[in-house]
């Protein structure tokens, strides 16, 4: 709604620069959620995320977030992914299979629910 609403309001202007773009959709933005009530509610969308939203907000966590892929291997004594190859020990490899994440700088494998060897960092 917002995306065709922006659209919509800027189609017949002309902008030189992204900074003049972005200051006219700034313009737009901060009426939608400033100034223009939801008909229905009689307030702003400002107004309601600062009563709502705001006091349930948390803080980040201290540590940044990781990409994180996750695949199975049917037992195997040498899982390659992402162009990482890591070998797990035969007892493990010769029985179930065996659960890994990945991060890009972090192989953990995981048998039965647990982590079958130490992590594996570069």
């Amino acid at each position: 709604m917002i995306e065709c609403w922006l659209i919509v309001g800027l189609r017949h202007r002309v902008f030189h620069t992204f900074a003049d773009l972005n200051a006219a959709i700034r313009a737009m933005l901060h009426r939608l959620n400033d100034v223009r009530p939801i008909r229905r509610l009689g307030v702003t969308r400002r107004q309601l995320f600062d009563e709502i939203d705001r006091p349930a907000l948390k803080a980040l966590p201290a540590a940044p977030c990781v990409s994180l892929s996750g695949a199975s291997a049917a037992s195997a004594s040498t899982i390659t992914s992402m162009s990482q190859t890591t070998t797990t020990a035969f007892r493990i490899a010769s029985s179930a299979p065996v659960e890994v994440r990945l991060t890009a700088r972090t192989v953990e494998i995981f048998h039965k629910g647990e982590r079958a060897l130490p992590r594996i960092s570069e």
